[in-house]
């Protein structure tokens, strides 16, 4: 696997989920590595130490769980009876680099990789040994370029490096206890550590982020009988993840065209525990071969956390602060206080499989998993926040008795035919429910926000005040002022907060034409729904909030809620082409046609852009129309083997929004359909303006209204 250091959040595309965090799971030797943030694995294992790996995409039976779209599953090399070991070394140095057509300059990138295997006996044909190290460093530059008529441009422009490093280990012993009963116990370690990562318009927002990752699994295998098989399981992780700002205590500043200051998450330092017991039993009866499992897991989350900890202000223009001038005013002051949380869990799953051959030519695959997380709503921290008078009036959002979410049945269905009897010539179809795992820091920074004191001012009185942090709370502490009876602001998981669900169903075919020559094309589609992302339900009925029109519950300012509004929807028709001919040992060309959508947002804290009336269909910012790669490999003289792999993909679509606020919520962002509503009625006024039928044309497109959007350009062009 390739190191995770160069993005915080999931680099992967499974077809189409909102979050693709929620997309997939990856599985190391029976035991899944997910980080519980981002969600890359959170140990990368060396290719060296790889035997074999497996992509279950869009169907997977009822022993895989905890992803909407696909399961990565990772076998580790074990050793054998013959003392094998490999090295290698991969550097690429600044002087290899070339500028390409936009760049004035190369930008600095260097990459130095080593490492090595080795595997062996310890006793022959019954014990065995293997081990493996590698270890990257990586040299680059995070380039800042605003344009020069930006007025940041001249402060924050610049080049500044970025570095990453990581250490990779796995060791593994595997023993044969009788002919009957064999084990195996393996030991993974990952260390990764990143300097200036994110995606920010300054230096100033940038973070370090690091994480280190101990993985250790061991599996027993035991012959009942011909027919059956049991297999034992118990995997022990535990991971800390940290991020620290490259600024330290200076107040977050939010423009539209740059973001100053103490990033807003960090610091922030994340230890994890998880203990797990898988249980299997094989069967095979007959035409049936069965499959029987359950497992436990047991989560144990420490969060410290520092978001907001130096307040942060939200503008909407770029002009300088005039106290004179209402319009260069913060809307929004945000300040938290930082604390320490806990998030434990027990996670039960149970499934039954059955591989049925029906006939000589059909085979069924059919199955069902349950999945129950018992902590998934927090009750205990809701019971204790609505005993506090403090808290007077949460009960108006959330209650004590809040149950979890208990309707997990997860049916799947899988059935292939021979068309001719030959297995030459194979069709196929499935379906399946699929439901991912909750990922715990969701209901940590509920927690940050909730039980630690926040505030979200939106008062014009107080913010004109602005920088002076200590004016806009009255000469209070951030504690003293809620506790003189100022409004907080809270973050909640709801009453009826439920794990995200997709629906998969796929069709196609598997045709091997002769002995060099095959083809296989499928038809997917999903369809994701109860996805997450953000609401205040502390929104008066109707109108823009005023001073005459005001929040319904005074004791609040934003209520945002963890809510299931999300949808998305994708289809492709998936093909590929395999062959191989004279001087070629094989060429693969892969096609993929695809089409991806989304009413909703793409990340558990995002607003929609209206919330009232939310109009957020439209393309996904995943959505690549055309994926087409090919490879090959040639045996050349001497043993020596060349091969390559070549890779076109469509661009993803623009997406349009307007800085206005519809509702008056202070929120300056994501208020699509407003802007097409919008730039509408401004062209029934004045139909000449091309710059706004311009932004209508990219506003409808956003929306997948892509014929109305055509003749808007068109006619933007014509103007």
């Amino acid at each position: 696997a390739a190191p995770n250091y160069t993005s915080k959040f999931s680099r992967v595309k499974f077809g189409g989920p909102a979050d693709q965090r929620n997309g997939y799971t990856t599985i190391v030797d029976g035991g899944d590595l997910d980080d519980a943030i981002w969600g890359d694995p959170t140990v990368n294992i060396s290719q060296d130490a790889v035997q074999e790996f497996k992509v279950f995409r869009n169907q997977f039976d009822a022993q895989y769980g905890a992803a909407l779209a696909a399961v990565v599953t990772v076998a580790t090399k074990s050793g054998t009876n013959n003392l094998h070991g490999t090295g290698y070394f991969f550097g690429r140095d600044d002087s290899l680099n070339a500028r390409n057509a936009f760049q004035r300059s190369k930008p600095v990138y260097g990459q130095k990789r080593f490492g090595g295997s080795l595997g062996g006996p310890i006793a022959q044909n019954r014990t065995h040994f293997f081990g493996a190290y590698e270890y990257t460093n990586v040299d680059q530059q995070n380039i800042i370029a605003l344009p020069a008529r930006n007025p940041f441009a001249a402060a924050q422009n610049g080049e500044f490096p970025a570095t990453s490093r990581e250490h990779l280990m796995v060791a593994k012993l595997d023993h044969r206890l009788s002919d009957r009963s064999s084990f195996f116990v393996r030991y993974a370690f990952d260390d990764q550590f990143a300097t200036r990562t994110g995606t920010v318009t300054s230096d100033e927002s940038n973070v370090n982020d690091s994480s280190k990752m101990h993985s250790v699994i061991g599996e027993q295998n035991f012959v009942l009988s011909n027919s059956s098989v049991n297999s034992l399981r118990v995997h022990y992780m535990w991971n800390e993840v940290a991020t620290v700002p490259v600024t330290l205590g200076v107040p977050r500043e939010v423009r539209p065209s740059v973001t100053t200051g103490q990033n807003w998450t960090s610091p922030q330092f994340f230890p994890r525990t998880r203990i797990q017991v898988f249980e299997t039993f094989y069967k095979s009866a007959g035409r049936h071969d069965l499959k029987f499992g359950a497992d436990y897991t047991y989560a144990k989350h420490s969060y410290e956390a520092h978001f907001y900890e130096s307040g942060s202000w939200d503008f909407t223009t770029d002009a300088p602060f005039d106290r004179a001038n209402q319009a260069t005013w913060p809307i929004a002051f945000v300040q938290q206080t930082p604390g320490t949380y806990d998030y434990n869990s027990h996670i039960f799953a149970a499934y039954v499989q059955d591989d049925w051959r029906v006939s000589d030519k059909v085979r069924v695959n059919i199955g069902v998993r349950y999945d129950l997380d018992t902590n998934l709503r927090m009750n205990d921290v809701y019971g204790d926040v609505l005993s506090d008078p403090a808290y007077a009036g949460l009960d108006n959002f959330v209650s004590a008795d809040r149950g979890t979410d208990s309707d997990n049945i997860q049916p799947r269905l899988g059935i292939t035919y021979d068309v001719r009897g030959t297995g030459q010539l194979v069709a196929r179809a499935g379906f399946g429910r699929y439901i991912p795992r909750n990922r715990h820091y969701f209901g940590l920074t509920a927690q940050d926000r909730l039980i630690g004191t926040a505030i979200r001012i939106q008062d014009p009185a107080q913010l004109q005040n602005y920088p002076d942090i200590n004016a806009v709370l009255g000469g209070k502490s951030l504690t003293d002022y809620v506790a003189s009876g100022a409004a907080r602001s809270v973050y909640i998981i709801p009453d009826d907060y439920e794990l995200p669900e997709s629906l998969n169903t796929t069709a196609g075919f598997g045709w091997q034409i002769n002995g060099t020559t095959g083809i296989e094309m499928d038809y997917v589609h999903a369809y994701g729904y109860k996805q997450l992302g953000g609401m205040d339900l502390n929104l008066p009925t109707s109108g823009r909030i005023s001073a005459t029109n005001p929040r319904p519950v005074a004791a609040f300012t934003e209520v945002k809620s963890l809510e299931n509004f999300t949808k998305s929807w994708y289809n492709a028709l998936e093909t590929q082409f395999r062959t191989r001919f004279k001087g070629v040992d094989n060429f693969t060309v892969s096609y993929t046609l695809s089409s991806t959508k989304r009413d909703g947002v793409n990340h558990y804290q995002t607003y929609p852009g209206t919330m009232r009336t939310p109009h957020e269909k439209g393309y996904s910012e995943q959505d690549t129309r055309h994926n087409v790669s090919m490879a090959a490999a040639v045996t050349l003289p001497y043993g020596a083997q060349f091969s390559g792999i070549l890779r076109a993909l469509s661009g993803t679509p623009f997406a349009v929004s307007i800085r206005s606020d519809e509702h008056a919520r202070m929120l300056s962002k994501n208020d699509r359909p407003a802007a097409t509503i919008q730039l509408k009625n401004a062209l029934q006024q004045s139909p000449q303006l091309a710059e706004a039928r311009f932004l209508l044309g990219k506003a409808l497109f956003a929306e997948g209204k892509v014929g109305e959007a055509m003749v808007e350009l068109e006619k933007a062009r014509d103007l």
